[in-house]
């Protein structure tokens, strides 16, 4: 799931994006961030969205809050 060279979701990207915003998952945004996050066939790790309101996630989405002290130097 990527962006093209001009900037633009791809259309696997882009329909599941607004699957996930029809589905009340949050605004494109959020669901963006969601579809980026989870496990694809080249990645099978589910990765860490950091995020000034994780409480916009859906249960299963792994959070950090930005401002979470264990991020402190």
């Amino acid at each position: 799931m990527a962006r093209d060279h001009s900037g633009f979701l791809d259309a696997t990207t882009a329909v599941l994006v607004a699957n996930m915003v029809r589905d009340g998952y949050g605004g494109p945004d959020v669901a963006h961030a969601i579809s980026t996050s989870l496990p694809t066939p080249v990645r099978p790790l589910q990765h860490l969205i950091l995020t000034a309101c994780p409480e916009l996630y859906p249960p299963g989405i792994s959070t950090v809050d930005i401002d979470d002290p264990r991020l402190e130097p």
